[in-house]
């Protein structure tokens, strides 16, 4: 489904403050998918991803009201998933399937060749990254996958930046040898910031 633009979107929530239901099908459908996708990274489980991000959509719609102007409506749904998924606890995990399904990697260009390498890397990472701590998981997933910067993903936790950046840092550091080496520059300038938190 194309994204819908952020006016529309902002237009959608004035409308859901208003009681409109119509207008937050619009928001579910515009993000259900990528916060499928980070539930799935964070728990390696199907059910419940599918029973988080239907949890998380129903108190987005209760507490819609509670969203300020200012606020951005992606990292505010993303704070109520990952409290969900934190309610729920990680179930009993069984290896699902792999990573690609929760990335939705796209072709891009790519000779068969390289994208099978790039598969069997996907592979490894993703037996990796479920290695690692929740937090530390999710830190990740949410700069990799979303591309987040740290202030939003201090939004999105609730976490202090300085502890983002501490997590950003473990996490990498735990990774180096098994993701892009691009990765690895990023992760020397999380550890260069100033005020790391433990």
């Amino acid at each position: 489904m194309a994204r819908v633009p952020e006016p529309d979107l902002a237009h959608a929530v004035e409308r859901c403050q208003h009681g409109d239901k119509h207008a937050f099908r619009l928001i579910a459908d515009n993000h259900g998918e990528r916060l499928y996708g980070i539930a799935f990274l964070v728990t390696d489980d199907r059910r419940q991803s599918e029973d988080a991000v239907q949890e998380a959509l129903l108190q987005g719609w209760r507490n819609i009201r509670r969203l300020r102007s200012g606020d951005k409506l992606g990292p505010w749904l993303n704070r109520i998933l990952l409290n969900q998924i934190k309610k729920q606890g990680r179930r009993a995990r069984h290896p699902e399937g792999p990573i690609d399904e929760a990335l939705q990697l796209r072709d891009s260009g790519r000779s068969p060749e390289q994208r099978a390498i790039d598969s069997e890397t996907s592979e490894h990472l993703w037996a990796r990254l479920q290695e690692l701590s929740e937090r530390q998981r999710i830190a990740l997933v949410l700069r990799y996958y979303l591309g987040y910067s740290t202030p939003e993903i201090a939004q999105s936790t609730g976490w202090a930046q300085g502890t983002v950046r501490s997590h950003l840092s473990r996490g990498l550091a735990a990774l180096r040898g098994t993701v892009d080496p691009s990765f690895a520059g990023d992760a020397a300038g999380t550890t260069s910031e100033k005020g790391v938190e433990a």
